[in-house]
């Protein structure tokens, strides 16, 4: 009976481990892919430009916005 106990007990850690490891598995993924979409736009300019109705104050009326749409 307490070898079954033993093997009851290593089963349920090895779930809890397994289960811990896809949980940081799953941060690690996200930072990577978070650094991967972040050096992406560091090369598409967002800044409005000088010349942009918005640059000069005056972005009261009708433009488009310098951000495409998806």
């Amino acid at each position: 009976m307490a070898q079954g106990m033993n093997w009851g007990i290593f089963s349920l850690l090895a779930v809890v481990v397994l289960v811990l490891g896809a949980f940081a598995a799953f941060f690690v993924f996200l930072a990577k892919r978070a650094a991967a979409v972040s050096t992406t736009a560091d090369h598409q300019s967002l800044a409005i430009p000088l010349s942009h109705p918005m640059g000069e104050g005056q972005g009261e009326g009708n433009h488009q916005s310098p951000i495409p749409a998806r």
